[in-house]
């Protein structure tokens, strides 16, 4: 009988906690659909340059000698904190706060191999440059940096999985 209730127990904790991811993934879904991700990049704007410009400015010991691959197009993306029940970092909290303080704009990702303090290369890494209104934001390691369409196939994944 004492397992019984256990169990029973333990599946309705697990029922809350899968509604409550389920609930924090739509309203992330939701609020991302609907940001302001400010105006379109124009043609003419060469993201390409100023990713190559803006990561000469970045912590590299000898920028000069960066070397660049795959560098994206802009695409819709947002900079800052992302309570993601699915992902490797999960928060269960959804803190209208950190949405409010997350920035939305376009995204550009990049591969950068620098060389270190010993003189060699030391491998390619992953950068992005983010973009609001034509105005550079932030060159930061890719892993600041949250694509729209991606973020939100995550979340619509992981809801699948819980349904």
């Amino acid at each position: 009988m004492k397992k019984l209730i256990i169990l029973i127990v333990l599946t309705i904790i697990s029922c809350e906690s899968t509604q409550d991811r389920i609930n924090i993934a739509e309203a992330e879904v939701n609020h991302i659909k609907n940001a302001d991700y400010g105006k379109e990049l124009s043609a003419n704007f060469d993201y390409e340059k100023k990713f190559k410009e803006e990561a000469k400015k970045f912590r590299f010991k000898d920028p000069d000698t960066l070397k660049f691959r795959n560098i994206k197009k802009p695409t819709k993306g947002f900079y800052g904190f992302f309570s993601n029940p699915y992902g490797t970092f999960r928060d269960y909290s959804l803190n209208k706060s950190n949405q409010n303080n997350r920035k939305y704009g376009y995204v550009v990702n990049g591969e950068i191999n620098a060389k270190t303090e010993a003189g060699g290369y030391g491998g390619y890494d992953d950068y992005c440059l983010f973009i609001r209104n034509e105005k550079i934001i932030k060159f930061e390691e890719s892993f600041h940096c949250k694509i729209t369409e991606k973020t939100i196939k995550e979340l619509k994944d992981g809801m699948a999985k819980d349904k």
